[in-house]
């Protein structure tokens, strides 16, 4: 009888290591897209997108300053144009985090309603300034559908600043694994 049970045993752990050996996992794929995030700092106007929450008592809100807290809720569009096709929102927060101003850490989600990815979500997190010129690279750091499983980067560019108006560029390279 114990005989019987170690042959059963080295016929399971034998049967085990083929189906694992022979089929070889998914290759990686990546990914490659750019969005343009259309911003624009309450001033008084209706048609805000971002507003200071908190700051240094006694000092202006800026986004060179630190200690400002921000929240945002910008459209997403396909190209650096404001008036083009909205494909989705960046929502989320940023604390400016260096002393001297020069850095933010951002932490949002851009939600897409439409185009290729609508119904995903993908999750961003980094330090930079593209508000005064300092690139954001960004670290992805979640997702859902489309991203799910996404690992890669975001850099985050300004691309134009007018006023209260910024566009900002979002080029993403993420690879999905199996």
């Amino acid at each position: 009888m114990l005989r019987q049970v170690l042959l059963l045993l080295a016929f399971c752990a034998l049967a085990s290591e083929a189906a694992t050996c022979c089929c070889p996992p998914a290759p990686e794929r990546t990914y490659t897209f750019t969005a343009y995030a259309q911003n624009v700092i309450g001033n008084g106007s209706n048609n805000f997108t971002d507003v200071y929450v908190a700051g240094v008592q006694g000092e202006p809100f800026s986004l060179a300053q630190y200690g400002t807290i921000n929240v945002f809720d910008d459209p997403v569009t396909t190209t650096a144009n404001p008036n083009s096709t909205v494909i989705g929102r960046a929502r989320g927060t940023s604390f400016v985090t260096a002393l001297d101003g020069s850095r933010l850490l951002l932490l949002y989600a851009i939600q897409f309603t439409s185009g290729p990815y609508s119904g995903s979500t993908i999750v961003v997190k980094g330090l930079g300034n593209p508000f005064i010129g300092v690139p954001a690279p960004l670290a992805i750091v979640g997702g859902t559908n489309n991203f799910s499983h996404a690992t890669g980067n975001m850099t985050l560019t300004t691309i134009s600043q007018q006023g209260s108006s910024t566009v900002l560029q979002a080029t993403t390279v993420y690879t999905i694994r199996p």
